[in-house]
């Protein structure tokens, strides 16, 4: 039984993730720019992936390519390319999110938090 003080993938998308995408993601993976053919403003573009295939292997973080991105496992290629990188805390919220299964509720067909 979950009690209600256990975070879930869905509240975590909600409260720390979405707030990530909007800030350090769409401005080269949104409506106006699909860097890589990937789009993460809309659930089913996220959940399609991009040129490299799917983002994130729900409950596998260390198989996820957000996650090798988000870490410069590759040093060439790192995201957010420049300006601020994701803080330990962000990354570690990605991973628990991805371990969670990694859900975007059905509910949010947009990230919330985006000028509409």
């Amino acid at each position: 039984m979950t009690s209600s003080a256990e975070p879930t993938a869905k509240t975590v998308f909600e409260q720390k993730i979405a707030p990530i995408f909007v800030k350090h993601c769409v401005k080269c993976h949104g409506p106006e720019k699909q860097e890589s053919g990937f789009r993460l403003d809309r659930r089913d573009d996220f959940l399609n992936g991009g040129d490299n295939g799917p983002a994130v292997v729900s409950q596998h973080p260390e198989e996820s390519r957000l996650m090798h991105l988000v870490n410069g496992t590759d040093a060439d290629v790192v995201m957010p390319p420049d300006g601020n990188r994701l803080s330990d805390q962000q990354k570690a919220d990605l991973k628990q999110w991805i371990k969670l299964g990694a859900d975007w509720p059905e509910k949010l067909s947009q990230l919330p938090g985006l000028p509409k």
